[in-house]
């Protein structure tokens, strides 16, 4: 038979990790912050963008960077911090950061908890790329090595 459409019954939102905001006429740094809507279920209406109090390592400013929600968590991978116009960027070193998404908190500012360090970190240091879950592994496709755009895919466990 015809296939019926299922209207979302639970709490739906849209969280915006880091980033950037303004391309600065020199210099571009990302932001510290993630924000947190609720979906309104059957409209789509987003509600008011509430920044996350406490889900973020201090100093650590990220864009160019990955992101996805899977079992709990919200897993961050590494991006830029910093770049200069006209120059390539400097992809960062670092682990995975993975924070834990709270569907049931009750203050809006609350719905990611603290970070977390994972074990995973990539072989290629890597900004502005593509990503995917798949089988158990993250994937990253090209983006930029800070020489200049490349075509590796790698992959690390979730």
């Amino acid at each position: 038979g015809p296939s019926r459409a299922t209207v979302a019954t639970e709490p739906i939102y849209l969280i915006v990790s880091q980033g950037d905001d303004s391309f600065a006429a020199g210099s571009n740094s990302g932001l510290t912050t993630f924000e947190v809507t609720r979906v309104a279920v059957g409209s789509g209406a987003l509600g008011a963008w509430t920044v996350q109090g406490n889900a973020l390592p201090v100093g650590r400013r990220t864009h160019g960077h990955g992101a996805l929600l899977w079992a709990d968590f919200v897993w961050v991978l590494p991006g830029v911090n910093s770049e200069t116009r006209g120059a390539e960027p400097t992809p960062i070193a670092s682990t995975v950061m993975r924070v834990p998404f709270d569907i049931a908190a009750t203050d809006p500012a609350q719905v990611l908890g603290m970070y977390q360090s994972s074990a995973a970190t990539f072989a290629v240091n890597r900004c502005y790329y593509g990503t995917a879950r798949l089988n158990a592994y993250v994937w990253a496709v090209a983006g930029n090595n800070g020489t200049g755009p490349i075509g590796s895919i790698e992959r690390i466990p979730e």
